[in-house]
């Protein structure tokens, strides 16, 4: 704890945002709004003759935690979202990496630093929450769950910000995508909920609205509290929740981590991708591998259960005598009462019906049973029952359904992890230069290394395999290891080698943004063909053959039962898609291998051509000056040089013009500068008069 306050960018963030005027104000207008809405509760609920303390005070609790909810996930979210973008606006970003504590300790600061002034608003709302716990109220386990359960939503919320503000170059971008993920957490859970009422699985402890929710169920409606089953273990949801948000808040700070090391790199580490797929693999197989859930309160399934008393053995109906006759045979109620002339024709139909066996009732249908016994008659109820319905012991039912969510989930899993594992097109070019002029298959398949420029190849067919492996485990285990299961996990699998082929092909094609280009490329293959195909044919099951979503979402559908296995024409609609992608997932690291080879040889064949010239170019400057080089360089000269004839002048051919030479220009005399005063000279003598001055004509004077 302490060398985790002495980190110098938490030091800085909390004195720029915690200043004592900022936490008055926070603290101050937080107390303000709970003081008035405890306040309000209390009054409007002593205005009701139904008046409970306990039951206002429970809810004032969950209201508050509502509004911290909200605080952590909009107002603490956006703060973290602008933490690196704003620095980028700033200029101050480059400065910030290149400080000595390192990007580990930096994004560390700003994920405790950032959200730091919304922690506080939560912190003094924890303080009127004490005010029923001090009550007995509410439990004091639920106070340190609720606590919990804000922590977490808080350090994940402001690790997604941190890594949104790492990707984007505007702030402004940054909130508005921080904005819109409550949002659609919020929605998920309402439509979860509907979709699944009352129950909990290990999805529900991914949302903190849904842990919430049980915990004022648990608290106003004496509720029990909830969990879910995760390999036969029955595992509590707050266990979920902190496991959820943990691994959440750890892969998003390692991104950042790595966007702040280079940008140039891609967003996530092979190592840290592979440790998180694993980890969504053990939560899904976790979710399936369940025993099945204990049968109804009753009678078993199947069991004749009596429904009326022992009827007489006189005045039975046609139909009654001719099921005592037949023994455990169902038929229908007795009828009311008829005139003569239909008895007499039940009479003959029924005598018909004895006498053809084909039209004899089918036992196995459900229906009223009439069975003779010592005291009478006994009308009994019988329901059918499946032979795929009848529970085994703790096992999983044998179905000929896939488990839809298992392989969407892995889908989706492989193709982030496609885009997240892509390196930039300048690092793609960097690794390009050190290679030799074969190793293009080398570079494709290579390994992760210290320089962090290696291809996605590698990892995803890493991934695919571990998918697989999971996929024929679940299957096997679920009794759907068959033709279908061995379809889907071929698409899903080879689907994400296919696009992260694609992806390095078109890095190595441009220099910049592909990216931007690979998500706009998945989202017309997933659209447009299907669309295509639905719109033209007006038969949407048809999609199946061009639509990983079609092929997915009906692998629980009445459409593929007669599509299992191959037909004499071609190939159903099991297998087509299938073997496009693996067919596409061979082709394009093929075309992405050869454009690497094209890139090789074009920067193989310039670096020869710059070897050869320089090494000519040393040879032509180091040759020594003896006389014999200096004669063989003369006499290449001669050998190029042709004499000029001279020119003779015809005679009707005028005289050349003599062309005067230009006149010499006489260099400017120096400028001097006249004093701005005088020149005093002190003792000086007056000079001679001029008419005393003898003329000087050149020539000498004597006296005589």
């Amino acid at each position: 704890m302490r060398a985790l306050f002495a980190n110098p960018e938490l030091v800085r963030i909390l004195r720029t945002k915690l200043r004592p005027r900022q936490m008055l104000l926070f603290g101050g207008g937080t107390a303000l709004v709970l003081g008035l809405m405890l306040a309000g509760m209390y009054w409007a609920q002593q205005a009701t003759l139904s008046f409970s303390l306990t039951k206002m005070l429970s809810t004032f609790y969950f209201t508050v935690a509502w509004l911290q909810m909200a605080v952590l996930l909009l107002y603490g979210l956006i703060q973290s979202a602008q933490a690196i973008s704003h620095e980028r606006e700033r200029w101050t970003f480059d400065f910030q990496r290149l400080v000595a504590m390192g990007p580990r300790k930096l994004v560390l600061g700003k994920l405790l630093g950032a959200p730091s002034d919304a922690f506080f608003i939560v912190a003094v709302g924890l303080l009127f929450q004490l005010v029923p716990v001090f009550k007995n109220i509410v439990p004091p386990m639920v106070f340190v769950r609720t606590l919990v359960l804000l922590l977490m939503a808080g350090l994940s919320a402001s690790a997604i910000g941190l890594f949104l503000s790492s990707i984007v170059q505007k702030t402004q971008r940054a909130t508005g995508l921080a904005t819109a993920i409550p949002i659609f957490l919020f929605f998920t859970h309402v439509a979860h909920s509907v979709a699944s009422p009352g129950s909990s699985t290990v999805w529900h402890a991914l949302s903190p609205f849904t842990l919430l929710t049980f915990m004022s169920e648990e608290v106003i409606n004496q509720g029990a509290n909830p969990g879910f089953m995760f390999y036969g273990f029955q595992i509590p949801l707050i266990y979920g929740y902190v496991a959820w948000h943990a691994a959440i808040a750890l892969f998003f700070y390692l991104m950042t981590v790595r966007r702040m090391e280079d940008e140039e790199f891609s967003f996530v580490a092979p190592r840290h991708a592979l440790a998180a797929f694993v980890f969504l693999q053990a939560v899904l197989l976790g979710s399936y591998l369940n025993p099945p859930p204990p049968p109804p309160p009753g009678p078993p399934v199947g069991v004749p259960v009596a429904t009326a008393p022992p009827l007489p053995a006189k005045g039975l109906t046609p139909a009654q005598k001719r099921a005592l006759k037949n023994g455990m045979t169902p038929v229908q109620p007795p009828p009311a009462k008829t005139d003569p002339a239909e008895e007499k024709s039940g009479a003959a139909a029924e005598a018909k019906t004895d006498s053809d066996p084909a039209q004899q009732p089918d036992p196995a249908d459900a229906g009223t049973t009439i069975s003779l016994n010592p005291s009478g008659v006994t009308v009994t109820t019988v329901t059918p029952v499946a032979p795929s319905a009848v529970p085994s012991s703790g096992a999983p039912v044998p179905s000929s359904k896939q488990p839809e969510l298992f392989h969407f989930m892995n889908f989706f899993a492989l193709l982030t992890l496609a885009f997240a594992l892509t390196p930039s097109a300048e690092l793609l070019r960097g690794r390009l230069h050190r290679a030799n002029r074969d190793e293009h298959w080398r570079v494709l398949f290579e390994r992760p290394n210290r320089l962090q420029d290696s291809t996605a190849i590698w990892p995803m067919l890493v991934s695919a395999g571990i998918y697989a492996a999971a996929s024929v485990f679940l299957s096997s285990q679920a009794g759907v290891l068959n033709t279908r299961a061995a379809a889907v996990t071929l698409m899903v699998g080879t689907m994400g080698v296919a696009v992260a082929g694609m992806l390095l092909y078109i890095q190595a094609y441009l220099e910049r943004s592909g990216l931007k280009g690979g998500v706009a490329l998945v989202a017309i293959f997933l659209i447009v063909p299907s669309t295509a195909i639905g719109m033209l044919t007006a038969k949407w099951d048809m999609t199946v053959y061009v639509s990983p979503l079609s092929y997915l979402g009906m692998l629980n559908g009445t459409e593929f039962d007669t599509s299992d296995l191959l037909n004499t024409q071609g190939l159903g609609a099991t297998w087509t898609l299938p073997l496009i992608a693996l067919s596409t997932a061979i082709l394009l690291p093929a075309l992405a291998a050869m454009r690497m080879r094209f890139l090789l040889d074009l920067y193989h064949a310039e670096l020869e051509r710059e070897r050869t010239l320089a090494e000519k170019t040393a040879k032509e400057q180091g040759q020594p000056r003896t006389p014999a080089v200096a004669t063989k360089a003369l006499d290449k000269l001669a050998a190029r040089w042709e004499p000029v004839a001279p020119h003779v002048p015809k005679a009707d051919e005028p005289p050349p013009l003599v062309q005067e030479p230009p006149p010499i220009k006489k260099a400017p005399e120096p400028y001097v500068v006249p004093p701005l005063v005088p020149e005093i000279k002190l003792n000086a003598q007056p000079a001679p008069a001029a008419a005393d001055t003898p003329a000087s004509d050149g020539r000498t004077t004597s006296a005589t």
